[in-house]
């Protein structure tokens, strides 16, 4: 049965009268007449009694009813899927973020996606470095990634979200915590053994921590290099070594054993950025992107 058909059968079968169904249907009563008569054929049953006074169901098309229903309300809901999906009202968009220093930024987004896209799912990858979140916005396994880059390749575009404050971390027992230093400059941990993070092609932190330490006149002696920020500051906890970290992980973990300084030194900030594939066409994501010029007033970046 299709779908017109079953539509035709239904008004048929509300109406009990070819005419009045026609009108309804926007149609003519002959043409009502020859598609019942072709679906009764096809189908190999009678499903109206007709007479010159009234038209009734059989038993096969009272039978026939609720499938007929199922049927249309089925079609207009994948009439309506479909145009929700080309407009993004519905979907999946795939957001990667590096760590829980962006925590506050993915929370508002998935509350502002709840509130105005309460059929689009937002999918979330979690405990990407930069590097390796930038590889899978470029390999198509998700939209967009929240992170941090000096050097963006030409296949993606980036939105500024916020720039993040670079601070040192010291064991709470390290002399320079002793001392109840708040501020430092860059020269004070040049005799350190340094837990620096994996880099990457454009990783803006680690690339910064080499540029800071070369004005201040030196090369870090690494101890050891991990893979996030939660690793690193175990380790820095532990007396192992120093790091720089950014201020919104410093806010967003917990900072026992821990002893955190600011820098005198200029050129101490990160931009938070989000990147996306140049010519993405989920259209969920382009809805994403309204809900977070909702949150952040943004500037696009051309690379």
């Amino acid at each position: 049965m299709e779908v017109q058909e079953a539509k035709a059968f239904l008004v048929l079968a509300e109406e009990l009268h070819f005419g009045r169904a026609a009108d309804r249907l926007n149609m003519a009563q002959p043409p009502l007449s020859r598609a019942i008569r072709q679906l009764e054929r096809r189908l190999k049953v009678k499903l109206f009694d007709r007479s010159t006074r009234r038209v009734e169901l059989t038993t096969a098309g009272a039978a026939l009813v609720e499938p007929a229903r199922k049927l249309v309300e089925a079609s207009a809901v994948a009439v309506r899927t479909a145009r929700d999906a080309a407009s993004g009202t519905t979907g999946v968009v795939r957001l990667g973020f590096a760590s829980a220093s962006v925590r506050g930024v993915v929370s508002q987004l998935v509350r502002s996606t709840q509130d105005r896209l309460p059929s689009v799912t937002l999918e979330l990858h979690s405990a990407l470095l930069s590097a390796n979140g930038l590889d899978k916005v470029l390999s198509g396994e998700i939209d967009c990634m929240i992170g941090r880059w000096n050097t963006l390749p030409a296949e993606v575009e980036s939105k500024e979200l916020f720039r993040e404050e670079i601070v040192a971390v010291v064991s709470e027992t390290h002399p320079l915590a002793r001392e109840g230093r708040a501020q430092i400059s860059m020269a004070d941990l040049a005799h350190e053994e340094w837990i620096m993070l994996q880099g990457g092609p454009g990783a803006a932190l680690q690339t910064r921590v080499s540029t800071l330490a070369r004005r201040a006149g030196f090369v870090p002696s690494v101890r050891s290099t991990v893979p996030d920020s939660w690793t690193q500051l175990v380790l820095v906890a532990s007396g192992v070594g120093v790091a720089l970290t950014l201020d919104s992980v410093r806010d967003n973990t917990n900072r026992e054993f821990l002893h955190y300084m600011t820098l005198k030194d200029e050129d101490r900030h990160v931009d938070v950025q989000l990147v996306w594939k140049k010519h993405n066409d989920n259209p969920a994501f382009h809805n994403l992107m309204v809900c977070l010029e909702g949150i952040f007033p943004l500037t696009y970046s051309a690379n």
